[in-house]
Formats: structure tokens, sequence, C-alpha cells
């Protein structure tokens, strides 16, 4: 479904570029069909590449990135395993489950339940690990969303240069 729509944004997009590409006029700065093309044409294509929860997901990650801030997520971070970490020496399982499950960061999310079970060390670890590669791996497929979206942005920016050009060169032939 995601390839259709795509598609059919790339056709409407091609189509309203090249109606409008030798109708309207250039201004000496900008030419409307150009960034139209430039705009919307490295997104279908994008779209027409990836499933979209793919590209959600991209986007949940930009918007993430954002908003991080490393000093914050630390002091958080701190804050809420030295919380853990009291309630688990207290004795007070259910209470440091609570603390893990609200957690923000989602390694304490996921390996305070363990903790509490006492799960060994190497469980733990190991746990740890697949997360972190299940985490890592998600972040790169989100990268390779934007990575398509950054190559294919040059090559419809030309297509747009060439059409401008061409324009410019049109109204170049009437010399009024």
């Amino acid at each position: 479904m995601h390839f259709i729509i795509g598609l059919v944004g790339l056709a409407l997009t091609l189509g309203y570029t090249l109606t409008q590409g030798h109708t309207s006029g250039f201004n000496g700065v900008l030419h409307v069909p150009s960034l139209v093309l430039l705009g919307f044409a490295p997104l279908c294509m994008t779209v027409a590449s990836y499933k979209f929860s793919e590209l959600g997901a991209a986007v949940k990650s930009v918007a993430r990135a954002l908003r991080f801030s490393p000093a914050r997520s630390r002091a958080e971070l701190y804050e809420s395993l030295t919380q853990f970490a009291a309630e688990v020496r207290q004795r007070r399982p259910a209470r440091a489950l609570e603390i893990a499950s609200a957690a923000r960061h989602d390694v304490l999310r996921q390996l305070g339940p363990l903790v509490v079970r006492q799960y060994s060390s190497e469980d733990i670890e190991n746990t740890a690990q697949t997360s972190l590669f299940c985490m890592v791996s998600a972040m790169k497929r989100s990268e390779d969303v934007l990575g398509t979206l950054s190559r294919v942005a040059p090559a419809t920016g030309l297509v747009g240069t060439v059409l401008g050009l061409i324009a410019l060169l049109k109204d170049l032939s009437r010399f009024e």
C-alpha cells in the first residue's frame, strides 16, 4: 500500500511540476514548481521505499533526538537507579518494580524485573546486550530511512533546477 501511495504522490508531484513549470513565471528568486518538486518528490520516493511503521519510527527518532538532553538524561537515570537500588536493598520488590516500570530509560525498564527476581549476572548481561542490540538496530533502520531521503533530495533538486532553467530561458526569449 505504501508503495502505491508513494508512486501516486510522485506522479502527482511530477504532473504538477511539468504542467505548471512551463506556465509559471520565474521571478528571479523562486520557481514554485521546482520548490514543489524538491519538497514533495523525495518524501514520495521515501514513502514508496519504506513501510509506514518504519517512517513513523524514523519521525519518532528524529523528534526524540531533538528533545534529548544528555545532562537531563543522566540526571533522570541517576535518580531512577538510586531509587530502584534503595528499594531493592530494603527488600521492597513491588516498589522497586514500580520504579523500574515508570523509568524513562528502556534498559532500566527491561532489566529492573530481572534484578528484582535475582537472575544471575550472566543472564542480566546477556539480556542487556540483546536489548541494546535491538535498540541500536531500530536506530540504524531510522538512519537508513533518513539516509534514503538525503540521497534522493539532490537528484530531485537537480531536476527542479533544470526545470527552472528551462523556464528562465523560455522567459528570456520574450524580451518584453
